[in-house]
């Protein structure tokens, strides 16, 4: 039976039938067997900085972690650059790539590297207790029991979620659409770029004391909203009067933050 191989994979990897079929016939048995192999190994743990809480850089935040919470934490562009560096970066299992209207092309590890390598911004990688350089202080029970997740410093999102925002190459006082909100991952790694006070320049033409950038989070099941909801207020946002912004919510939420004190960025999230 020609397709035995490919219903053997499926059972061995716990995959559908119709995917290890079609992956078979477009590479092969052993390639297919490889590719069922990388989709079991569990990932890294990463997590993406909120700067609507946390307006310190990347290294800032993974010192913070170390001294409140005990964990070391290393940026996802530290990680990179020093894998990069040895003869080739084959053991890099954060390969992915994903390319913007604009042409820029990210890539991520993988033996085939195409353009520049670029993590995405406060993409941070939570290392291990048997990676870890430092000698573990402690270890908190989970990664919700940490003092930078519940003070809403940190989410915890996959590297590739965290280039799908940044592909979107969105600046403050954008209007963005969240068609497909579901649970708010990407909704909120908007507001965090929408709101990087990194990204204020004094010389931009169209300079303001206030800049506002507003977000719609959508989704076709109310109980995915009703998630989003539930974290906006860890996150940074306050409750808003929707009449201020849109007659198709009742709901939105707004914060501010400033790099120097005069220039002031908020964003409202409705949904």
């Amino acid at each position: 039976n020609a397709d035995t191989p490919a219903i053997n994979l499926a059972i061995q990897y716990s995959l559908p039938t119709f995917l290890t079929t079609a992956l078979v016939s477009q590479y092969g048995y052993s390639m297919t067997q490889r590719i069922c192999s990388f989709m079991n190994d569990p990932g890294p743990v990463t997590i993406r900085k909120n700067c609507v809480r946390f307006s310190g850089s990347d290294e800032e935040l993974c010192k913070w972690l170390w001294e409140e919470d005990g964990v070391q934490a290393v940026p996802l562009s530290v990680l990179l650059e020093s894998k990069s560096e040895g003869v080739n970066n084959n053991d890099n299992k954060l390969q992915l790539t994903a390319q913007s209207n604009g042409g820029a092309l990210y890539a991520l590890g993988g033996e085939y590297n195409v353009g520049s390598v670029r993590a995405p911004n406060g993409c941070i990688q939570i290392l291990p207790p048997e990676q870890s350089t430092f000698q573990q202080k402690k270890l908190s029970k989970s990664i919700w029991s940490m003092r930078g997740w519940q003070n809403g410093y940190f989410e915890v999102q996959d590297a590739g979620s965290q280039c799908i925002v940044q592909s979107l190459e969105v600046s403050p006082g954008d209007y963005v659409l969240d068609y497909c909100a579901g649970n708010g991952g990407k909704t909120f790694g908007l507001a965090s770029v929408l709101m990087d006070t990194n990204r204020l320049r004094r010389d931009d033409p169209d300079y303001s004391d206030e800049i506002t950038s507003h977000i719609v989070a959508h989704d076709v099941v109310e109980e995915r909203l009703r998630q989003v909801e539930g974290s906006l207020s860890r996150v940074g946002f306050e409750d808003g009067d929707p009449n201020d912004l849109s007659t198709i919510t009742s709901y939105s939420a707004g914060c501010e933050a400033s790099n120097d004190g005069s220039r002031r960025l908020r964003c409202s999230i409705q949904i």
